[in-house]
């Protein structure tokens, strides 16, 4: 079973109906853990990371439109500390913007044992809603230094992992 939980605009889409296009997954936000913590003890997790700045400045974009979910700084807060919890889960992380995603997804395709297809077009299928997937990080708002701290540490620790995967095969 794989289980995909997910900060709102973080790569949710990308990972969901891009990447793991065609397999069986369980995905759900990270506010709504609660309800999906069997499935985090018994699955195979894999979650998508964008720099926190960048999710702020989507979560930003979003607070004054009329939507159905409460863009506040708040929220956003809180799903980051919930996504700090599921990493005791021990997740594999897919960085959408960065450039170790290209390793994550061999990482990936050997847990899901299928070669998966790393198509990084920005589209509606991937999430493609303002346009801020590659906006330089000056222009982004701040983010808490925990959450950056965790976006690097999940970076090198996604990198040590494919380092080790290489080390096997050589």
């Amino acid at each position: 079973m794989i289980v995909v939980p997910s900060i709102m605009h973080s790569g949710t889409r990308l990972l969901r109906n891009v990447i793991l296009e065609g397999q069986d997954f369980t995905g759900f936000h990270t506010y709504e853990m609660d309800k999906y913590r069997k499935e985090l003890n018994e699955g195979l997790i894999i979650s998508p990371l964008r720099h926190p700045r960048r999710i702020a400045k989507s979560f930003k974009d979003r607070e004054r439109k009329n939507t159905k979910w409460p863009y506040a700084k708040i929220h956003l807060d809180n799903q980051w500390k919930l996504m700090v919890l599921i990493d005791k889960f021990n997740p594999l992380y897919l960085h959408v913007d960065d450039e170790i995603k290209n390793k994550e997804i061999e990482l990936i395709s050997d847990a899901v044992e299928k070669d998966l297809v790393s198509d990084w077009t920005v589209c509606s299928r991937s999430g493609e809603g303002l346009g801020n997937h590659d906006i330089d990080l000056d222009d982004c708002p701040e983010a808490p230094q925990y959450q950056i701290d965790f976006y690097y540490e999940t970076i090198e620790r996604m990198n040590n992992l494919w380092m080790r995967r290489e080390n096997l095969k050589s």
